[in-house]
């Protein structure tokens, strides 16, 4: 059972304690024809009353750090996913390139010059626009974004970013910024799913202006209705019909308020969630 299972199941016991003791006392007063040998024994329910509250204030406590350790260890895990995805990407790249040198070696030592230079020349053709490792500072963000960017080029979407700013002076924790920018291009990705392949657009850029860190995501999927916006940002919500979705957006506004920043979303021929985070960021 996890710590933040254990705690809220403490409190959950100590509130039914605690509302089984107050209806207890009700019952023997309202069944009582005089208070005088109730007055005898209430300092001792008090007293039990204020140690029950005491508890569920310490272990209320407790889930909010219990909370806190369980999303920075599903960040990590994602990190770690990604970077798993990256990994298994360029051996299989590193596998290609050493089957197409094979060839043309073969092609060489068998006289075949000719053939040799046009298999060089549709291989450079084909690879021409092959994505390359882009190093961007931060190496948790590194990791992400080129993941992401193979993830789009399997699903057919373009996905361009451009990091306008030195990202490592952002003060957020790799692992923070990691969760944002991590789902919100997952909802973007699966926004865009919904158009043409040949009209799937995501783009990210992260700037810095007047005073503060602004990073942009947007895409060109459908937009979100005046009357959904307000709540996406919900516990729960979700335009999907499936459990344990819906907590994604509630995250990422989280991380973000903590540090006291605020994200906006705006949506009419594009989807834009536009995040502001202040230069001298205090964490809460």
């Amino acid at each position: 059972m996890s710590p933040l299972l254990k705690a809220s199941n403490i409190v959950v016991i100590a509130v039914l304690i605690q509302t089984m003791v107050m209806v207890f006392v009700n019952q023997i007063i309202y069944m009582s024809d005089t208070m005088e040998h109730v007055k005898s024994f209430l300092p001792f329910i008090n007293i039990l009353v204020i140690l029950i509250t005491i508890i569920v204030l310490v272990f209320v406590k407790e889930i909010g750090k219990a909370a806190k350790r369980e999303i920075e260890i599903e960040a990590m895990k994602d990190n770690l996913k990604q970077t798993e995805s990256l990994m298994k990407t360029l051996q299989k790249e590193r596998h290609e390139y050493n089957r197409h040198l094979q060839t043309i070696q073969a092609m060489i030592h068998l006289g075949e010059i000719e053939n040799a230079i046009q298999y060089l020349d549709g291989l450079s053709e084909h690879n021409m626009n092959a994505h390359e490792i882009v190093y961007l500072g931060n190496p948790v963000v590194t990791v992400l974004l080129n993941a992401k960017s193979r993830v789009a080029e399997s699903k057919n979407i373009k996905f361009d970013f451009a990091i306008k700013c030195d990202i490592t002076k952002i003060p957020i924790s790799s692992w923070d910024l990691s969760s944002i920018l991590g789902n919100l291009l997952d909802n973007a990705f699966e926004a865009v799913l919904e158009n043409e392949k040949n009209n799937r657009i995501v783009g990210l850029e992260i700037k810095y202006e007047q005073g503060e860190y602004v990073i942009y995501i947007f895409n060109n999927g459908p937009s979100i209705s005046p009357k959904m916006s307000p709540k996406i940002f919900e516990p729960g919500f979700t335009t999907k019909d499936s459990q344990g979705r819906g907590y994604g957006l509630f995250l990422v506004k989280n991380i973000i308020e903590q540090y006291g920043g605020r994200i906006e979303c705006l949506s009419t021929q594009r989807t834009l969630f536009k995040i502001h985070l202040p230069e001298r960021g205090n964490k809460n």
